[in-house]
């Protein structure tokens, strides 16, 4: 029941209960004998009505209560969804953008609005079209909840940005697609390293394989991509076992005091996008 609703029917109960009291009010005043053989029958409505009303109230405040909680929840949604830091992109079955986020909106050079109702193909580099388009009539008989890809995104103006796409299907009980969601990741840099020229990449590995410290290297999502040989040793594995893993699973720091695991360091440097210092007290684990 809505709110409306539950408003309307509180009022037409209140009408008919100081209805019934103006009717019973002249009789109130006699003697026990000298009322009328309905007004007992009246008098007992009157107390059924006043007792609905009370539960009418209560299911009304429940109800306000409810949709208090359920507006927070939108908004907490509506706040992680907008400054998330990867683009977020939220479309129908066909691929038109219903919402779309601030870093979405960043990555293709138009406002939050503007890119509402407009179909994601558009902002799709010509190259990668027909494999989306593809992809979208296959969506209704694929039973994937989740799937992931490389494409490369058309910003309108501006040259094509490269994003790992991760594409998570919402379906109600009969199996219907009621949205799509997009996660944007750009890649850019990632790609920008992989295609360095090979001097270039073999004179940096050269240069931090022989520096006197431990040093990792990671991308943007925390897999390990260089383990120099002092890490190698510092962490027991070797650089074939580590790179393509996530950095916690092997550099793997407790507190000398309590020996409870501790956040990866990689882990709060991308979260916080700064540089961060070790905690003291801090061990390498196995």
């Amino acid at each position: 029941m809505s709110d409306a609703d539950l408003a309307r029917k509180m009022a037409a109960l209140q009408q008919s209960i100081s209805k019934l009291r103006q009717a019973l009010e002249p009789d109130t005043q006699r003697p026990a004998e000298g009322r009328p053989p309905s007004w007992e029958a009246l008098q007992d409505a009157l107390e059924e009505l006043e007792v609905a009303q009370d539960e009418l109230q209560q299911q009304q405040d429940e109800l306000a209560a409810a949709h208090y909680l359920l507006e927070a929840e939108r908004h907490r949604y509506q706040e992680s969804f907008n400054y998330a830091p990867d683009g977020y992109l939220v479309t129908d079955a066909q691929g038109v953008i219903q919402e779309a986020n601030r870093a979405a909106a960043a990555l293709l050079h138009r406002c939050q609005d503007a890119l509402v109702g407009k179909s994601l193909v558009l902002y799709v580099a010509a190259a990668d079209r027909r494999a989306l388009r593809g992809f979208l009539s296959r969506l209704p008989q694929q039973p994937l909840l989740e799937q992931a890809w490389e494409v490369s995104l058309q910003p309108q103006p501006g040259t094509p940005v490269p994003v790992a796409l991760t594409v998570t299907v919402a379906r109600d009980p009969q199996g219907k697609i009621t949205r799509v969601r997009w996660l944007l990741h750009d890649i850019t840099e990632r790609k920008r390293l992989q295609e360095l020229p090979q001097q270039e990449r073999h004179l940096l590995q050269v240069t931090l394989a022989s520096i006197g410290d431990a040093v990792i290297a990671t991308d943007l999502t925390a897999t390990l991509t260089f383990l120099n040989p002092v890490a190698e040793a510092l962490t027991g594995w070797t650089a074939q076992e580590a790179l393509g893993r996530k950095a916690h699973e092997v550099v793997c720091l407790l507190d000398e005091q309590t020996r409870q695991p501790l956040e990866s360091p990689v882990d709060k440097v991308l979260r916080k996008q700064r540089v961060v210092e070790l905690a003291n007290h801090t061990l390498e684990g196995e």
